[in-house]
C-alpha cells in the first residue's frame, strides 16, 4: 500500500470532512473532538488542524466529547478564578480552555513540518489557530 507520506499527500481529512456523508444536510453525525484528562488534544497538532479544518467547513457540525473529570475540572477552575476577581481572558487561560497551538507537536519531523509549513500561511498563523480552538472550547462549556 501507499506511505503515510503518499497517503497524506491524498489529504485524507479534507475528503472526509468535505464528504456530503458526515454534514447535517445529509443525515450526518459531523465530527466529535473526545477530550479526556489523560492527553491534552491540543498538543497535537494534527488535532489543532483538523479541529481548526473543521470549524471552517460549512454544514459540518463539530462537537466535543469530554469526561466527567475533564469538563468539571475546566468549569471549576473558571469559576474558582473568576470569583476570585481574575479577567475573564486570564481565567479561561488558567482553565486551559485558551491554548497556544504553536506548542503543539506531531511525532513525526515530517508532518510537523508539513503542518507548520501549511500554518505560516495563515494570516495571523497560530494565533489564528487559538482563536478557532478559544472559540471551540467556549462553546463546548457547559
Amino acid at each position: 500500500g501507499p506511505s503515510i507520506g503518499e497517503q497524506l499527500k491524498m489529504n485524507p481529512f479534507a475528503n472526509v470532512i468535505g464528504s456530503s456523508a458526515v454534514r447535517e444536510t445529509s443525515d450526518g453525525h459531523g465530527m466529535v473532538a473526545i477530550h479526556t484528562t489523560k492527553a491534552d488534544l491540543y498538543s497535537r497538532l494534527w488535532c489543532v488542524h483538523e479541529v481548526a479544518e473543521a470549524v471552517e467547513q460549512p454544514e459540518l457540525e463539530l462537537t466535543a466529547a469530554m469526561s466527567d473529570p475533564y469538563r468539571d475540572n475546566m468549569v471549576e477552575k473558571v469559576r474558582l478564578m473568576l470569583s476570585r476577581g481574575v479577567a475573564a481572558a486570564q481565567s479561561l487561560e488558567a482553565a486551559a480552555i485558551t491554548v497556544k497551538t504553536v506548542k503543539a507537536r506531531c511525532s513525526r519531523p515530517e508532518d510537523e513540518e508539513m503542518l507548520v509549513s501549511q500554518i505560516s500561511k495563515l494570516e495571523d498563523q497560530f494565533d489564528h489557530l487559538d482563536a478557532i480552538v478559544a472559540s471551540f472550547r467556549k462553546d463546548c462549556l457547559p
